[in-house]
């Protein structure tokens, strides 16, 4: 760990990519989860303190400690090799990596995470669909309101809603599976307007309730209006009446909070959404807008 921390590069990534393959190799994280009611808190320590170190480089300005990173933490999410909250942390750094715009020094970053989602999701879908929503909501706040000189307010949320929601829906078994848009948004907005979708929605309906909770408790009007850009993209195919309900309940509870034009619009759509959702029969048919 001093080598990462005072040496010069060519050691600092040697060293990192020591780190990583112990972690994976020994699944050092999740055993200490095991350790800590064994009282070995020496080894413990210095488990958290070298996973801190190396989480940090997901941050780092150098193109290859950066990339190195991010391969390194892919593959232990991969492999299960993190516990549920140092998991959920990583992913949310990863997912808003995803969403920088694009340039020669991200361009390999952004081919990782292309691949490494759909991945992701397919090797767990139930837990790996629920990391992925518990970590959408904070994401699209920790962009929203970070500083203008940050590197965290370049990050497309556009992009980043469309993808991720993609991600979120639940395709039928047995029905041709629709293309993903893409992270890098080559096939543009009107492409993402994706029609005839079929499968489950649950993670819109747990997302729009994660949503409206935060959107009840921020005072930052940035944070308001990404929320609600969030909101009106959401689709709920067979949503049960309590749960239809509850969004109703919670959104009129927002909607009077909301001061941002757009974000007004966008709740509107919202309540529509809902509204729609509870009168019409969708037959397994949405569309994104």
């Amino acid at each position: 760990m001093n080598a990462l921390k005072h040496d010069a590069l060519p050691l600092q990534y040697l060293a990192l990519k020591i780190l990583f393959d112990l972690v994976q190799r020994f699944n050092l994280m999740n055993k200490v989860v095991e350790d800590r009611p064994r009282k070995r808190i020496a080894k413990t320590e210095s488990v958290i303190e070298a996973f801190e170190l190396i989480k940090c480089f997901l941050h780092s300005e150098e193109e290859s400690m950066l990339t190195l990173s991010v391969e390194g933490f892919t593959k232990l999410l991969f492999l299960n090799r993190l516990p549920e909250k140092p998991a959920r942390e990583v992913l949310k750094t990863l997912m808003l990596l995803s969403a920088f715009p694009a340039d020669e020094k991200n361009e390999k970053i952004r081919q990782i995470l292309i691949v490494f989602f759909p991945a992701y999701i397919s090797i767990a879908p139930k837990r790996n669909r629920e990391n992925i929503r518990k970590a959408f909501t904070t994401s699209i706040v920790e962009a929203a309101t970070a500083p203008k000189d940050s590197l965290l307010s370049t990050v497309n949320l556009t992009t980043f809603m469309e993808f991720f929601l993609w991600e979120l829906v639940v395709q039928d078994e047995g029905k041709e599976k629709k293309q993903n848009p893409g992270i890098d948004g080559s096939s543009g907005r009107s492409s993402a307007r994706l029609s005839n979708i079929q499968g489950s929605t649950l993670h819109h309906e747990k997302l729009a309730e994660d949503m409206l909770l935060e959107l009840a408790s921020t005072n930052n009007l940035k944070a308001e209006k990404e929320l609600c850009r969030a909101l009106a993209k959401l689709i709920f195919i067979g949503t049960d009446g309590d749960t239809l309900k509850k969004l109703r309940f919670l959104s009129g509870h927002c909607s009077g909070k909301v001061k941002d034009k757009t974000g007004v619009k966008s709740i509107r759509k919202f309540v529509e959404t809902i509204e729609n959702a509870g009168e019409k029969d969708w037959s397994g048919r949405c569309a994104f807008v």
